[in-house]
């Protein structure tokens, strides 16, 4: 599904943008969780770091939490992973807000296909 960058969707594409990164970086094939694994590229659930607790993100624009939610295989990145994830994401960003009309195209199928009640609270 084409994600516009601008407007209400915005959160959205710019997770959808942190996902393709992650998934570039060859990170599914290390991630805990075991879909993410399977379909190669990452569509499992978001989670948030809240005082070192990392629980699941209701939605992306979960009320009440001030930290923005991410894959749950961003905690799993080694530091130059991390480097070179922040590194495309932003330049990734950059090159999106200067067209108009730019989208990012998310995996919708895959990240909608499971429920994630099963995992725990905690990590």
């Amino acid at each position: 599904m084409k994600i516009p960058l601008s407007g209400p969707t915005r959160r959205r594409a710019i997770l959808a943008t942190l996902r393709n990164c992650i998934t570039y970086e060859n990170s599914p094939y290390n991630c805990p969780v075991r879909k993410c694994r399977r379909d190669g590229c990452c569509t499992g659930p978001l989670a948030r770091d809240t005082d070192g607790h990392i629980r699941l993100a209701a939605a992306p624009g979960d009320p009440g939490n001030t930290t923005i939610p991410v894959p749950l295989c961003w905690f799993s990145l080694s530091e130059s992973q991390l480097a070179n994830v922040d590194m495309a994401l932003g330049a990734g960003i950059r090159t999106l807000d200067r067209h108009v009309h730019s989208t990012v195209i998310e995996t919708t199928r895959a990240i909608g296909g499971r429920r994630w009640k099963r995992l725990r609270d905690e990590w």
